[in-house]
């Protein structure tokens, strides 16, 4: 799933997701606001505005996160930070259901200095780990369903539990919540070859909470194709491969935070230096 995006994955992720209109024959009856939110299908366009754009423009995210550990004998504690830009991409597609691709870069900080980090001083094992930066990747692409139901592109084998839905929207005076909720088991003893190589070996769990926060009156603005928001994640996951912590009980909690930007230019100056000359082709892609 975590592949490193060069060009021609660029284009063809562009390619699979072609520029669609700002006019949805199944949309509301003014096209893209204002929505009925009781409705099935309004919901998922108005999930699309905040979670990325209508026209079918790549939307972009500056995020960070915090990484703690939850060990099963010993307090938590915050291990290292990420920072990032990522990318949300949507289209409609005929059956009513939407497509969404997301693509990620961010490297792994200290979290007092914030710079990047070259090593990793473990103080659980008292090794010293090579940090895993994320790559510049592009995830397979899901299927989100008037249901709510996300479904992706990669095949998991039967005995993988998966459940993955976006909940309906949550509205408190002018602010609207979208979750997409993210619950994965993988037994131990399942078959290894052909699971994504990210994924840690023997049994895991996952849970995600992926929330999206946006202004009703901006969602509701048929003058926008994009709706503000802001991002925030809370996963707890297995202890992340590099750090090779073996069989030892915990994982990883981690909390993210970001917001949709206007122009990359709301990127910090640092950030963008490192993704251009490690990922030329990363932000300045065309879509």
């Amino acid at each position: 799933m975590n592949t490193t995006l060069n060009r021609r994955q660029l284009v063809a992720a562009s390619l699979a997701l072609p520029i669609v209109g700002t006019r949805f024959a199944w949309a509301a009856a003014d096209n893209n606001a204002p929505y009925e939110l009781s409705d099935a299908y309004d919901q998922l366009a108005a999930y699309a505005k905040v979670r990325a754009r209508l026209d079918g423009q790549r939307a972009a995210f500056w995020h960070t996160s915090h990484s703690i550990s939850q060990p099963a004998d010993s307090p938590p504690r915050l291990l290292f930070l990420h920072e990032g830009v990522s990318f949300q991409q949507v289209r409609f597609l005929p059956d009513r259901t939407l497509e969404a691709v997301f693509y990620d870069c961010s490297y792994v900080l200290d979290p007092i200095t914030r710079k990047i980090m070259d090593s990793f001083n473990n103080p659980y094992t008292n090794a010293v780990n090579k940090p895993r930066h994320q790559p510049a990747m592009v995830s397979p692409t899901l299927r989100i369903t008037p249901e709510q139901a996300i479904n992706t592109s990669f095949n998991f084998p039967a005995g993988v539990f998966r459940d993955m839905r976006v909940r309906p929207p949550i509205v408190n005076g002018n602010t609207i919540w979208f979750n997409d909720d993210l619950l994965f088991f993988k037994p131990a003893g399942l078959e290894e070859e052909g699971l994504p190589a990210f994924l840690p070996k023997g049994a895991m769990a996952q849970t995600e909470l992926v929330t999206y926060r946006a202004n009703l009156s901006d969602v509701q603005n048929s003058n926008l194709v994009s709706a503000p928001a802001t991002l925030s994640i809370t996963a707890k996951i297995p202890w992340s491969r590099w750090l090779e912590m073996g069989d030892r009980p915990g994982g990883i909690l981690t909390r993210y935070m970001g917001r949709k930007l206007e122009t990359l230019d709301e990127v910090p100056q640092w950030l963008r230096d490192c993704i251009n000359t490690d990922y030329p082709d990363y932000l300045g892609a065309e879509t």
